[in-house]
């Protein structure tokens, strides 16, 4: 299956420990509940980066296919941002997919603005 190529913007807050406050993907139709957020706040970039979607869909009870897709999506693309953020290449993350367009940097944490194209194929889920 091959996705469209519409991009999305993914805005991504970390503290100062560089471990995940929020994230945000903004798409035109439909937009993230909080389950993946509130699953992975405080979680350094590391952990999230090497989550495995699998026990991930278990943890959170994600069963339809629909909510498993759109779960789906929603951790790739962070893992994906992140993984460009930190300039980390690994073979199961496509990070040149994103592109950064602004890291903001403060005492109280980093904000990063990332465009993010989706996955040219989907897994089974």
């Amino acid at each position: 299956m091959v996705c469209p190529k519409i991009p999305t913007k993914i805005q991504i807050t970390l503290d100062p420990k560089n471990q995940l406050l929020s994230f945000c993907l903004q798409r035109s139709q439909q937009h993230s509940d909080h389950a993946l957020q509130d699953y992975f706040k405080n979680k350094n970039i590391a952990e999230i980066i090497h989550s495995d979607y699998r026990s991930l869909a278990r943890a959170l009870n994600v069963t339809g296919e629909e909510e498993q897709f759109f779960l789906y999506m929603e951790w790739d693309a962070l893992r994906c941002a992140l993984a460009k953020y930190i300039g980390m290449e690994d073979p199961s993350i496509d990070s040149d997919r994103c592109f950064i367009e602004e890291v903001l940097h403060a005492d109280t944490g980093s904000k990063i603005s990332l465009i993010i194209l989706p996955p040219q194929s989907l897994p089974q889920l």
